[in-house]
């Protein structure tokens, strides 16, 4: 009799150890259990992000995954698209609640969840026959979705200079974001005090050159910026450089290298609110590397395909970029 008593005590401990595991793991953040890496050591190769879903063969760029990690916002074709993780997948992108009406790019949740920043422009600034000025907008998170999108003052949208663009943010509220022309485009912040953005700042000349700067990320501490140039010494078109704060001044950038960097352009970084995953965009190929056959058939496929020359998204996790390097 003292057999089946001792099997059943057993069956229990092992039950309960199997439940407290269980619950181990549920209390993991969902982003933190999608993202985590198999085992030991960070790779430094990205990833495609959800290949067929999110990167398709079209244009996508710019995304920003909310703090839960359960919502990723990204641009595509003049709008900003919405994916929700349902049941560990990603679902078919719809264009958000707040985007569609007009021109929309670029969208960088805050790091608390509550909004996001995105690239728009309104059309009755525009005068007869031009083309109205790019500005920095909001949309607040709400119980059903997303509020009524909002221009941000002019402390950011300097109405005497060209359009502001590609707008991240600290947790501290400080604005990061860029001015200029196309070909010439500085990185600048604006604090928020007291509930108002101060006059915007430049990032100082070690991160502003000649050159273009921009489609940058501040990770959540406000500790290092990721951004995008064009600069000479780089490895393609556009490479993402790393700059870190130390006593109050921008460290002198540094290109982050293959393999995250390539002969192709390599651009528009995203910094997840843990500050552990970097989104950014590429328009990498296969074709990039060295081919064993020149088949017209096989590079029709590939040109065709989700590699074949338009910008995807990639993932990298930040620890294994060894940003403190020198």
């Amino acid at each position: 009799m003292k057999k089946p008593r001792l099997v059943r005590t057993l069956f229990l401990t092992l039950l309960v150890i199997d439940l407290c595991l269980l619950l181990l793991l549920c209390a993991r953040p969902v982003h933190a259990r999608w993202l985590a890496h198999p085992a030991g050591k960070p790779s430094p190769d990205p990833e495609l992000f959800a290949p067929g879903v999110i990167s398709t063969p079209e244009d996508e760029t710019a995304a920003t995954l909310s703090p839960d990690g359960r919502t990723l916002l990204f641009s595509r074709a003049g709008a900003i698209w919405e994916s929700r993780l349902e049941s560990g997948q990603w679902s078919t992108p719809q264009i958000a609640g707040f985007s569609g009406h007009q021109k929309d790019y670029y969208p960088s949740f805050a790091p608390d969840g509550s909004k996001v920043f995105f690239t728009s422009s309104d059309p009755n600034r525009a005068g007869d026959g031009a083309t109205a000025p790019l500005g920095i907008w909001v949309a607040k998170r709400t119980r059903n979705g997303w509020g009524d999108r909002e221009e941000l003052p002019p402390a950011v949208n300097l109405e005497d200079r060209e359009g502001a663009v590609y707008c991240s943010s600290s947790a501290d509220g400080t604005l990061f974001f860029g001015l200029g022309k196309p070909g010439v485009r500085h990185i600048m912040f604006s604090k928020l005090v007291g509930g108002e953005y101060g006059p915007s700042q430049s990032v100082g000349s070690r991160i502003n050159t000649k050159a273009f700067q921009g489609y940058h990320a501040i990770s959540p501490d406000g500790r290092f910026l990721i951004f995008t140039s064009n600069r000479s010494g780089g490895l393609g078109g556009m490479d993402l450089y790393v700059s870190l704060i130390e006593n109050g001044e921008w460290t002198e950038p540094r290109n982050l290298g293959a393999p995250v960097n390539t002969s192709a352009d390599d651009s528009h970084a995203s910094i997840s609110a843990d500050g552990r995953s970097l989104f950014f965009a590429s328009n990498r190929t296969s074709l990039d590397a060295p081919q064993t056959t020149r088949l017209y058939s096989k590079m029709k496929e590939t040109l065709d395909g989700i590699l074949g020359g338009n910008r995807n998204i990639y993932r990298v996790e930040i620890d294994a970029l060894n940003l403190d390097a020198r």
